[in-house]
């Protein structure tokens, strides 16, 4: 007998990855199993956005959780999201990756994750793919967007973060919790380097959409944006521009010069990713 009185919705987005049969047998030796597991299968390559609201049109939960279909969880990685759910009566509880891809291992560990519970992160700190949300929550983003996940951030990334700042925008609680799962993906320089342009983009919509805002806290902690407002302001863009076309300069964060240099011609990319997201016109929300 389940310890919670919850309903549990597991939703995994899949391009077919031959490692979502590693993720279904670690969901089924779950000790809380979700009450049912919803497969979506993005043949069409529609992008995380179609495949996440897909997930939650389908799903009949009150609790909605997501992993990826590279993605493999410990045995209690369910439970204690439920867990923390109902302990703290959030509307998102997040955490993040252990790395298997050396390369990607450096990266995470550079960025510095909390290893402590934290109640309303300043910034997204989770992954989209390993999160679980409230549907009454999603449902009030929906009925006042008119969507949960914004399709106009499409394959780029930051779909989660706008969707996680939208929500602490409402007053709801957002809980990051160290419930680290298995990433397998691996990643080539030239994989790394799409997906630094990806991420460019991403930051930019979002960048776009919340440029704007009133709310107190910011979508994300980069130096887009001042600490305690949205604003616009000069000395933010020169440390930015400077870190991002000149920096960065911590070549001893990584074990390798190959690494660093990978990196360092990363971070170039993502701001022409960046500057992309400026100059195409995409259709922003009102």
């Amino acid at each position: 007998m389940k310890a919670d009185s919850n309903f549990v919705s597991l939703v995994i987005p899949t391009i077919g990855r031959e490692t979502l049969a590693l993720t279904k047998a670690a969901i089924k030796s779950q000790t809380r199993p979700p009450d049912e597991l919803i497969v979506i299968i993005d043949k069409y390559r529609r992008g995380p956005c179609w495949a996440r609201n897909e997930g939650i049109a389908k799903a009949k939960g009150d609790l909605i959780a997501f992993i990826d279909d590279d993605c493999v969880p410990g045995k209690d990685w369910l439970e204690r999201m439920i867990v923390a759910m109902d302990k703290y009566d959030a509307a998102m509880v997040s955490s993040h990756y252990t790395e298997t891809d050396p390369f990607l291992n450096e990266i995470r560990r550079r960025r510095k994750f909390p290893v402590s519970t934290q109640i309303n992160p300043a910034g997204f700190v989770g992954t989209g793919g390993n999160i679980i949300y409230r549907r009454a929550s999603l449902a009030e983003c929906f009925m006042d967007d008119g969507f949960v996940f914004n399709q106009i951030f499409g394959h780029y990334a930051c779909e989660d973060t706008d969707l996680s700042f939208r929500l602490k925008k409402r007053g709801h609680k957002l809980v990051f919790i160290d419930n680290r799962i298995t990433h397998l993906k691996k990643m080539s320089p030239l994989k790394f380097l799409k997906f630094q342009f990806y991420r460019g983009v991403g930051i930019g919509i979002l960048y776009r959409i919340h440029k704007h805002s009133d709310f107190g806290e910011v979508p994300d902690k980069s130096l887009l944006w001042k600490n305690e407002t949205n604003s616009f302001h000069i000395m933010k863009w020169i440390r930015i521009l400077y870190k991002k076309i000149i920096g960065p300069f911590d070549v001893n964060s990584f074990s390798s010069v190959k690494y660093f240099i990978t990196f360092w011609i990363g971070e170039k990319i993502q701001s022409l990713g960046f500057l992309y997201a400026w100059c195409k016109k995409f259709k922003y929300p009102e």
